[in-house]
């Protein structure tokens, strides 16, 4: 192994540039894919947990146990791989957690939900609606804001909120859906007159009915004309409160009756129960989304981008205000990463600094580390690793063994350049002895404490999701720190920074003080060796009467 080593340094010391322009090469891909790593607070983790989550209005819980939850569980079921499934039903709506073996492949099982849903669909009450939710780390807001004005109407910030600022949010890259919280909608009522329909005999469900049918856009087929084809639509829908008056409901054995002649139509906001506040006044919140492999910090950097060039988005008197910043976090995070980084550097050049007092040698140590976490991140994106709490808390820990390698290397070298007996023949060779003494060392402990993390890798479930993205980067590091110091270090501090040929020997005269001190300390030895070899032999003696 020893003599491997030593002809793979030696072929890299004949080709110098190119080990170093490889090395070039390496750590700018790392840096240019670090700035584009997705970066996000926790690890991309494919937890395998499906939600339905199935809405029926106001039916009871009893019956939606009976029509709704059941044949969804039962349909579930059929799904392989899952392992358990649990729902809770309420008044008008049923959830269902359909739980997963680790390792499936969760879009293909959100499929098979899906497809499963809709074959009992028909079963179903006709309004149900059914809506399946994988859940992973990306279903959660990354960026939360509140609209807050002091002369805008509730119903007026949902409308900005839902049809303004909802379509400019979405077309950001890597934001996958924009959620709208709070605020008030519009809608028509139409309180009807009992009177007038028991005169018509007519129930509240036939006026819902004639409302449902007659609120409807619908294709009427296409119409040729001018040897072209125009497709022709029937638009019933209201445009205002003039016009749903104006609709018209059938009167059996009668004539058919306006809608404003059964009872009174008003414009009104829809009956909310939940109220949203920011800042002591009602607001209505927006929720900003991001796809599995987007970048957190790019997509809040891209929306105050947004406001910045189309200020006209928002009204004069409406405020825009950030309650919940997950890029800030993320920022934080890499933020004290660097700073660790930095301060790693600057002790570890201080160190090389102080013992060996040589300027190169320090900056070769010291560049060893960015290089290092530079590949490192090159690694990490062909990995498909993102950049989260994990791997930064991966790098900082291995930054001490980063620079552990490279200054035992480095001290090594300099310990045989100085010893040797031609200072500028032993430039040549330093490199090489010390490559041979140290690899055993070396291998040992990269090799030791690699080991040490392959528990972590071998975890499962929610902790091994945790936890592998830290020890497959600590790993990561300290493969790449230790071919750094056994190749890349050697060669620089052979090339970069020989040894300078110690000064001379001159023999010093000692002073009279000197001699006095160095005859003092003679004679104190002698004598103290001489009492301790009478004690030796007087114990030598005792035992040997107490033996006889």
């Amino acid at each position: 192994m020893a003599r491997r080593s030593l002809r793979i340094l030696d072929l890299a010391r004949q080709r110098i540039v190119g080990v170093f322009l490889l090395l070039a090469i390496l750590a700018a891909a790392g840096v240019y894919e670090m700035l584009g790593l997705p970066s996000s607070i926790f690890p991309s983790v494919t937890f395998p947990l499906v939600r339905v989550i199935a809405d029926v209005g106001e039916e009871p819980a009893q019956r939606m146990m009976a029509t709704v939850t059941r044949p969804l569980e039962e349909a579930m079921l059929r799904v392989p791989g899952i392992q358990s499934v649990r729902s809770t039903t309420s008044r008008g709506s049923s959830e269902i957690d359909a739980q997963f073996t680790w390792g499936t492949d969760m879009v293909v099982a959100v499929q098979r939900i899906e497809a499963e849903a809709q074959r009992v669909r028909p079963d179903l009450p006709s309004e149900t609606s059914i809506d399946v939710e994988w859940m992973n780390p990306a279903v959660f807001p990354i960026q939360g804001y509140a609209l807050v004005s002091d002369r805008e109407t509730m119903a007026q910030l949902y409308d900005l909120a839902q049809f303004t600022l909802k379509p400019a949010l979405v077309r950001i890259p890597g934001v996958s859906q924009v959620q709208i919280q709070g605020g008030a909608q519009r809608e028509f009522q139409v309180r009807l007159d009992r009177r007038a329909l028991e005169a018509r005999q007519l129930a509240a469900t036939d006026v819902v009915d004639a409302i449902t049918k007659e609120n409807t856009v619908q294709s009427a087929g296409l119409t040729e004309r001018n040897h072209e084809l125009y497709l022709t639509l029937v638009d019933g829908q209201v445009a205002g409160i003039e016009q749903i008056a104006n609709l018209s409901v059938p009167v059996p054995n009668g004539p058919a009756a306006r809608l404003d002649q059964l009872g009174t139509i008003r414009v009104a906001d829809e009956a909310s129960f939940i109220r949203t506040t920011a800042s002591g006044h009602p607001a209505v919140l927006v929720n900003v989304i991001r796809q599995p492999a987007a970048n957190t910090v790019a997509i809040a950097a891209a929306i105050d981008q947004l406001f910045k060039n189309q200020p006209t988005l928002l009204p004069r008197d409406v405020r825009w205000i950030n309650f919940y910043d997950q890029a800030r976090f993320v920022s934080d995070s890499v933020n004290g990463t660097r700073d660790a980084i930095l301060i790693g550097v600057g002790l570890a050049a201080l160190v090389l600094l102080v013992f060996l007092r040589k300027w190169r040698l320090t900056l070769i140590a010291v560049v060893a580390i960015p290089l290092t976490v530079a590949i490192v991140a090159l690694f990490l994106s062909v990995l498909g690793q993102t950049i989260n709490l994990m791997t930064l808390a991966g790098v900082a820990a291995a930054l001490g063994l980063i620079a552990d390698d490279a200054i035992v290397v480095i001290e090594d070298i300099e310990h045989h350049e100085q010893t040797g007996g031609d200072p500028s023949a032993e430039a040549e060779h330093a490199a090489g002895v010390s490559v041979r003494e140290l690899l055993p060392a070396l291998i040992n402990s990269s090799l030791s404490t690699t080991v040490i993390l392959l528990p972590f890798a071998l975890l499962s479930g929610v902790v091994g999701a945790f936890f592998k993205p830290l020890a497959l980067t600590m790993a990561l590091t300290l493969v790449v720190s230790f071919f750094i110091a056994l190749l890349a270090v050697p060669i620089a501090v052979s090339k970069f920074a020989p040894a300078s040929p110690p000064p001379p020997a001159t023999p010093e005269r000692p002073s009279r003080r000197g001699r006095l001190r160095q005859s003092a300390a003679a004679r104190w030895a002698l004598a103290t060796g001489r009492a301790a070899a009478g004690l030796y032999d007087r114990v030598v003696r005792a035992v040997l009467r107490v033996g006889v």
